[in-house]
């Protein structure tokens, strides 16, 4: 960031301090909302818990039109959500620690939990979500309350409860950019006097916010590449619903019960990677073809220049004698993704007796998505393969906790256990072009990862005296990862030298066991213990710090088949080890309350992903970075002034300092030299290079500096018959690099996203429309990049890397794809709630 918009930025923050009156308002005046979070398995204050973390009530989600994880990181500073691709999903990082990885096996380093369900596959954060009635975004390593431990941190989702009194909701609402339609139907309230139940609905048609124009057309159309047959890009349908059944047969007993079901169709171009950076320039290869061209600008940007793949030059295994069973590729040709989620809690609260609550919450999460796209990203002639992969995980969870709640005691505890038992299934389809690369298949197989985790929590809480609290914990946990490949696997030789289906094998109903994996059992143990220290010396103000460890679980590259089953194709566990203290305050009345902390971090085995085109074979590998530290500092402020009614501002910043501090084996980008950086890991057998030293350089995604800036102001009109609402909110970050190659094009660029919504509804709740526009200056951006070859078509490539004269190779440097975010959005909604005309 520039020094002067940083200074600009300091400048506004501190002149919104400046201007806060100093004077004491009388009792009565309108308060702050005080906010109670679960954070630590225990309903408290947010003003109290020793916890750095941000939370969105109802009335806040419905006030910022949250419908969904990315729209949430920009509320949140140090918090990304970005796109990835196929089964991979999305890609989280809190406070620039996260997984950027190309592997749909691995968890992520920031945990999903929706109703007390830990998730933690990409695809999980990809599930709408709506009807919700708090997120708590919770900062740094999670490890002691949230299933297995969170290094990163965890998001933690509760949705809507049935109501007391019967309830209706209606909604529509028109997307005018992507013209998209929304519509939501809610009905809540009591069957029995001891039963209750809501059902929630959401289904949305969206025609795609990206375009594929008609430049897309292939140059030679025996290729095997066809011409998009809509310009709009993706083109989706996406149904949610969501069960929800709460039982209170006694004053002792409870449950509640959620299930929900997401089903996500996507046709054309979906999740697809932008090509988005040529260090080459556009040309013609030697052998004639054209893989970029037709009006590529290689700019991120709303618009898309891709080609789509006739079936007829990938036909796979599908016409080979005793393979007819396997596909050819999918949907004619057509980029697509289907994707289903299911996923749900039951809990069960039981009172022991008045001062003992026994818990069991019983999860079950199944993710199933089917998927194919031009991953080569050529915009004129074909790809040279085709990728197309099924994904499915599923879990079942089951925890046990036992709280007291001693009233006349100055300690307390919290004891459990947390079983997990999961699998995941990945199947791998890399088709070849049968005109061009004149290879049918290049991978097919199965991998398949079955996880059996166990852990063992406690927690005290001692209260010293009224104003003090020590608490210490700690999680023990054991897991253990089996890999293992069926059906048949085809791997394309590193030489090419092999002719169809010589490079097949047929392990068939060969057990697991027996296969030839290098690696094919991996267990972690270990434990995350927590100690905290927090002083409130008012009801006002609140003192902590604490000292935290975490680990995250090793796992395996699927994404691409191991070649032979003899290269190593696991990785190790990721640690974070450190402590944060910080500062809650309500003032003025209560009319601000300033939360304000430090925190510093150290990781070690940070789990990393790249491309790496040596030579031009691409291979997608995951890997230990040594190590990295953070330290940063958290700042936010809400402010209700008492001399404007109805009017609400706040602000909220995360300075973070996030770097390797020792990672000489990251990967090179293809054409990368020794003058680059490309000088570490020399192989004698072919005289180059393969890896470069990023010690002291940033993290991905992890910009220095990110802010936000708001206000909501609600006035009655008409009479007080009428209420008219205002939002506003501004969101910044510094520029940040996007890839782990860390080449200059890799940077995304700082940018201020602004949102603004107006709003009118009946004083008596029947009824709501707003106009929400976000992203208004329609800023594309991207947190998510990888290198490929689309130029020379990948396989046709000769770039290799850490050469120490000029290479004289075709492709000399990658091209860049990025997965872009959303530009501006403008909705208009209506809200109805007819139950309000018999005044419930």
């Amino acid at each position: 960031m520039a020094t002067f918009q940083r200074k600009l930025m300091m400048v506004g923050i501190s002149s919104a301090f400046a201007c806060l009156p100093t004077g004491v308002f009388a009792q009565g005046a309108s308060a702050i909302e005080e906010i109670i979070v679960s954070a630590r398995k225990r309903e408290e204050s947010i003003y109290k818990v020793p916890v750095v973390m941000s939370a969105l009530t109802a009335g806040q989600i419905e006030d910022l039109a949250i419908s969904d994880l990315f729209e949430v990181s920009d509320t949140v500073p140090g918090l990304m959500v970005n796109n990835n691709v196929l089964g991979i999903g999305a890609q989280v990082s809190m406070r620039g620690i996260g997984t950027n990885v190309f592997d749909p096996t691995i968890d992520q380093s920031v945990s999903l939990v929706v109703d007390g369900m830990q998730m933690t596959q990409g695809t999980a954060y990809q599930a709408a979500l709506f009807d919700m009635q708090q997120i708590e975004v919770l900062k740094g390593p999670q490890a002691l309350f949230f299933g297995k431990a969170s290094p990163a941190g965890a998001i933690n989702v509760s949705t809507a409860d049935p109501t007391d009194e019967f309830e209706v909701i209606l909604k529509g609402g028109r997307e005018m950019e992507a013209e998209t339609s929304l519509g939501e139907f809610i009905v809540s309230g009591p069957l029995t006097e001891t039963l209750g139940a809501r059902l929630a609905t959401q289904y949305t048609d969206d025609n795609g916010y990206f375009k594929n124009e008609g430049y897309a057309t292939p140059y030679n159309e025996f290729t095997g590449a066809k011409t998009p047959e809509s310009t709009d890009l993706a083109q989706s349908e996406v149904f949610v619903g969501r069960l929800t059944l709460v039982w209170e047969p006694t004053e002792d007993f409870s449950g509640r019960f959620k299930y929900n079901h997401t089903d996500t169709q996507i046709e054309g171009d979906a999740g697809q990677p932008q090509l988005s950076s040529c260090p080459d320039g556009i040309r013609s290869h030697p052998t004639g073809l054209t893989f970029i061209g037709n009006g590529e600008d290689c700019k991120l940007d709303d618009t898309y220049h891709i080609v789509h793949l006739n079936p007829a030059f990938y036909p796979g295994f599908s016409k080979i004698p005793g393979f007819e069973s396997y596909p050819a590729i999918r949907n004619n040709g057509v980029p697509y993704t289907d994707h289903e989620q299911d996923f749900g809690t039951l809990e069960l609260n039981y009172d022991v007796s008045d001062s003992l609550l026994l818990t069991s919450v019983t999860g079950m999460y199944d993710t199933q998505q089917s998927s194919m796209i031009n991953a080569a990203v050529t915009t004129a002639d074909a790809p040279l393969f085709s990728v197309d992969p099924d994904f499915e995980r599923t879990d079942v969870t089951q925890e046990f906790r036992l709280t007291s709640d001693f009233a006349d005691s100055p300690v307390n505890f919290m004891v459990g256990a947390f079983y997990q038992d999961a699998d995941m299934d990945f199947f791998n389809n890399l088709g070849g072009n049968i005109a061009t690369l004149r290879l049918p298949q290049l991978q097919l197989g199965t991998q398949k990862i079955d996880i059996e985790s166990k852990s063992l929590f406690g927690q005290l809480i001692w209260q010293a005296t009224p104003e003090l609290e020590i608490s210490a914990g700690t999680r023990w946990t054991d897991e253990q990862r089996d890999l293992a490949a069926a059906t048949w696997v085809c791997q394309l030789a590193a030489d090419f030298s092999y002719t169809y289906p010589a490079g097949c094998t047929p392990y068939g109903p060969v057990a697991p066991a027996a296969l030839p994996l290098k690696t094919p059992k991996i267990s972690s143990d270990n434990y995350s213990p927590e100690f905290t220290v927090t002083y409130t010396p008012t009801d006002e103000l609140t003192f902590f710090a604490a000292l935290k460890q975490a680990y995250k679980s090793g796992s395996f590259n699927t994404v691409t088949m191991p070649a032979a089953y003899v290269e190593e194709t696991s990785y190790g566990d990721e640690r974070i080890r450190g402590g944060e203290a910080g500062i809650k305050a309500r003032l003025l009345d209560q009319q601000l309350s300033v939360n304000v902390a430090y925190y510093n971090y150290d990781y070690k085995d940070m789990q990393v992903g790249a491309n790496d085109n040596t030579g031009g074979v691409i291979s997608i590998v995951t890997q230990n970075a040594a190590s990295s530290e953070i330290n940063g500092i958290e700042a936010d402020m809400t402010y209700m002034p008492i001399q404007v009614e109805g009017l609400t501002l706040r602000s909220a910043l995360n300075w973070n300092d996030a770097n390797f501090k020792d990672f000489p084996t990251a990967t090179c980008w293809g054409g990368q030299s020794f003058e680059e950086g490309c000088n570490q890991l020399l192989d004698k057998t072919t005289g180059l290079y393969n890896a470069q030293d990023l010690s002291g350089e940033p993290l991905t995604r992890a910009p220095d500096f990110t802010a936000n800036f708001g206000f909501d102001y609600e006035q009655p009109i008409a009479e007080d018959k009428l209420i008219f609402r205002i939002s506003s909110t501004l969101y910044y970050s510094d520029e940040f690099y996007t890839a782990l190659q860390q080449r200059d094009d890799m940077i995304q660029d700082s940018y201020l996203k602004s949102n603004l919504t107006f709003a009118l509804r009946d004083a008596n709740d029947l009824w709501e429309v707003a106009l929400i526009g976000n992203n208004l200056s329609d800023k594309i951006t991207t947190g998510n990049c990888a290198v490929s070859s689309t130029e020379a078509g990948v396989f046709l490539s000769d770039s290799t890397y850490g050469f120490k004269e000029p290479d004289t190779s075709w492709a000399q440097e990658d091209e860049l794809l990025c997965n872009p975010d959303k530009g501006r959005q403008i909705w208009l909604q209506f809200t109805f709630r007819p139950a309000a005309l018999f005044g419930s």
